[in-house]
């Protein structure tokens, strides 16, 4: 996973005239040491389907998607998914979908419903 180039969450956000919502709890993690606790906590199998919600500016998600064979990531924030299109572009298995978790069935986000 060394090979996941960082992410400056300060300078992406000020590129593109964002910042943390607070309201929606909003914060960007962005230390690999920590990603790759994360990753390794979670037992991950190269088979696995893993739901994200609110990737942010897609630290994890990278970090996931070179771990499982499949990442869909739920983002709620409209302006950040322009953002996480081009950050996530070269990870062909993550599937961004914009919407509200809490509205959406397990079809729409292409999972089974078991």
């Amino acid at each position: 996973m060394n090979n996941i180039p960082p992410l400056n969450a300060a300078s992406l956000l000020k590129k593109h005239g964002l910042h943390a919502d607070k309201r929606l709890g909003q914060n960007y993690l962005q230390d690999a040491s920590a990603l790759g606790k994360i990753i390794e906590a979670a037992e991950i199998q190269k088979a696995d389907t893993v739901l994200e919600i609110g990737p942010g500016l897609g630290s994890l998600t990278r970090y996931l998607s070179v771990s499982a064979n499949q990442v869909v990531a739920v983002e709620l924030d409209l302006k950040l998914v322009s953002v996480l299109q081009t950050i996530l572009k070269p990870y062909a298995n993550i599937r961004l979908i914009h919407g509200d978790i809490l509205k959406l069935t397990p079809k729409e986000l292409g999972l089974p419903d078991d």
